[in-house]
């Protein structure tokens, strides 16, 4: 018995599409959550609108891209979105959550160390992840200039 993961170059056009639609059904309502379309009941959300819609943003991205992945182009442009999306959640846990958002840590370490160790890392996180994002920005407009040539 073979216990090989699945990857989308051996998953059936079905499967993607039935995985697309579970992402975009997923992402579906943080985003009406933060539009406001469903109203969120008091205290349910922890960060503001544009956070929770862009976590939800991450989930339709996935949804959308995985009937329609292979070119290098838009491999590269969707990695840089989710990327992107990552980056701009980071950073908002990083410099603009609320004190005391920020739990767990260092066993015996005072609450303040663990807050800012806390913010250090996604915020370095974030960094990364805008890295990657304008890196894999930088491939997709490369492949789009050697695809249309």
């Amino acid at each position: 018995m073979h216990n090989t993961p699945a990857t989308l170059d051996t998953m059936s056009p079905r499967a993607r599409w039935g995985l697309a639609l579970f992402c975009v059904a997923l992402g579906t309502y943080p985003i009406l959550l933060a539009t406001g379309v469903v109203e969120p009941d008091p205290g349910q959300l922890h960060a503001p609108p544009w956070v929770v819609g862009i976590a939800g943003g991450v989930f339709v991205l996935l949804g959308v891209y995985l009937p329609f992945s292979g070119s290098r182009v838009s491999n590269n442009l969707f990695g840089a979105l989710i990327c992107l999306s990552f980056a701009a959640m980071g950073a908002w846990v990083a410099l603009d959550s609320p004190q005391g958002s920020i739990e767990g840590g260092i066993p015996f370490a005072p609450s303040a160390f663990n807050q800012a160790l806390g913010r250090g890392l996604f915020g370095f996180g974030a960094l990364i992840s805008l890295a990657m994002g304008l890196y894999a920005l930088r491939l997709a407009a490369r492949a789009f200039r050697e695809e249309r040539d």
